[in-house]
């Protein structure tokens, strides 16, 4: 890769990378990268988020040690010529597509599938300049994402089975406790979207065992339980999180049974969903605010209403169709503390779009990953605050440059926008069936391409027309009607035609 400027030492590549830095120079040089311009110009070692030692490969020809994550290059100590990148990438190719009228809702789609794919290497990582592990919190966003994307079923499969390989036993997976929770939700989501029974039948024992394990856990309620020096993460927010955890801790025991019913274990399906039913109404009793018609923060005590356990609840299928008024109510009401990351801001524009208010979550995806847009952002970071101003919006952990500017979990408008906009999701494992729910909302047009095992399934939507390409294997429900494909659903206001 070469840079498409430089101006007063400093190179930019254009786009975010993951790579060596290649360059010739006479005299022993000093290598500054950023992901931002500010981050290339700091000169405090202290405040190095990589190591950028460099080797001598010959006589005045110098590369960077290790694989650095970075836009910005800037070289000191000697005058740098013939400046590339030697670049890392999963050899994936772009399985799937959305544009639309709003040039902003393409770039971020565009952007955020870019974002994932810089985070797949041997296992789907979670940010390419810190950490460079696979982490389950990230697995749940990064499947829906990759399905719409890439459609690389391999690449999850495998980060799946590195994650689960340790069990629960001892520590709970990445050491924190939702963080197993999501585990068996993030299963049940791989089978959903790429339909992999070998992978089940294979980690199936695995996931009895983190299932029973977790249970007993629990207290007399069905309440899950901290142990000591438990970690629970939810997401980078300082507030109370135990509504969350005890509705993700449903929805995980729901996910158990749906796989429990794929392995034919009819019995233990059943015990999961009652243990499920039980636990719902305990949180019913003593979570669920009836004055605000709302989740609270906290199952035992006198809370606040929590944004995320009532988001968490949506997207789960926790909540019912009688409470989904107050509980969008709550989720657009500003006064409650924000989420604190795209990870969790795009599972909140999951539930505002299943709450019938699409046109807020696509509001939210223009302000939120359109604002990394604006700072110039060519994928997307780990955590976003529109009030953080100059070098602050780069600050994390108490440490000037530790965000990562290339967070897999913010990929998630690359599944939310064919999803939200078009409607596209599947109803049966690997997209044997799907539906379509369009709404242009304010645009003018839209189209997008999903890549499924059967090949792709294709909707273009203008103002007086939808085509819907429906690939052979597979069945759409559209309309109140069925169509198997290999067809085309083209309908507009004037006539529906079956071509």
């Amino acid at each position: 890769m070469t840079p498409i400027s430089e101006k007063n030492g400093m190179v930019d590549f254009g786009r975010e990378l993951l790579g060596h830095v290649v360059f010739s120079c006479c005299k022993k040089p000093v290598l500054f990268v950023g992901e931002s311009t500010a981050e290339a110009l700091n000169n405090n070692l202290a405040d190095f988020e990589q190591s950028t030692e460099l080797l001598e490969t010959c006589d005045g020809q110098w590369t960077s040690k290790h694989p650095l994550a970075f836009r910005y290059v800037r070289i000191a100590g000697g005058e740098a010529k013939d400046v590339r990148c030697t670049a890392q990438f999963h050899p994936a190719r772009y399985a799937g597509a959305f544009a639309c009228s709003d040039e902003t809702l393409t770039r971020i789609w565009m952007n955020s599938a870019y974002t994932l794919r810089l985070c797949m290497h041997d296992f789907l990582i979670d940010g390419i300049k810190r950490d460079r592990l696979p982490w389950t919190g990230d697995m749940a966003m990064s499947i829906m994402a990759n399905s719409y994307s890439f459609a690389d079923a391999d690449i999850i499969r495998r980060s799946l089975t590195v994650l689960g390989r340790a069990g629960i036993s001892d520590t709970d997976i990445n050491g924190i406790v939702d963080y197993s929770l999501w585990w068996i939700i993030s299963e049940d989501f791989y089978q959903l979207y790429f339909d992999d029974n070998e992978h089940l039948v294979r980690e199936w024992t695995r996931i009895k065992n983190c299932l029973e394990l977790l249970n007993n856990r629990c207290d007399s309620e069905g309440l899950i339980t901290l142990e000591p020096g438990a970690w629970l993460f939810i997401d980078w927010v300082d507030a109370e999180k135990m509504t969350a955890l005890q509705i993700l801790w449903w929805w995980a025991q729901i996910s158990g049974s749906a796989l429990a019913e794929r392995m034919n274990e009819s019995s233990l399906a059943s015990k999961w969903r009652k243990q499920a039913a039980s636990l719902k109404g305990v949180l019913y009793s003593k979570a669920w605010d009836a004055k605000a018609s709302a989740w609270r923060a906290h199952p035992q005590k006198n809370s606040d209403i929590s944004r995320h356990a009532n988001l968490l609840a949506v997207i789960s299928g926790l909540t019912t169709i009688d409470e989904a008024s107050s509980i969008k109510k709550a989720l657009l009401d500003t006064s409650i503390p924000d989420v604190g990351t795209p990870y969790m801001k795009g599972f909140e524009c999951m539930a505002l779009s299943g709450l019938g208010a699409s046109d807020s979550a696509i509001s939210q995806i223009r302000y939120y990953w359109g604002g990394m847009l604006k700072h110039g952002a060519t994928t997307f970071w780990e955590s976003y605050n529109s009030a953080e101003e100059d070098q602050d919006i780069y600050s994390f952990y108490e440490r000037p440059f530790a965000k990562s500017l290339c967070h897999a979990w913010s990929s998630g408008p690359a599944s939310i926008l064919p999803a939200t906009v078009m409607g596209i999701r599947p109803l049966a494992d690997g997209w044997k069936r799907f539906t379509v729910e369009p709404n242009l909302y304010d645009l003018e047009w839209a189209c997008a391409s999903v890549p499924t095992p059967f090949g792709d399934i294709q909707v273009e939507i203008s103002s007086d027309k939808i085509t819907i390409h429906v690939p052979l294997g597979t069945t759409l429900e559209f309309d109140g009607r069925s169509y198997s494909g290999p067809t085309t659903v083209s309908e507009s206001p004037d006539i529906r035609q079956l071509q």
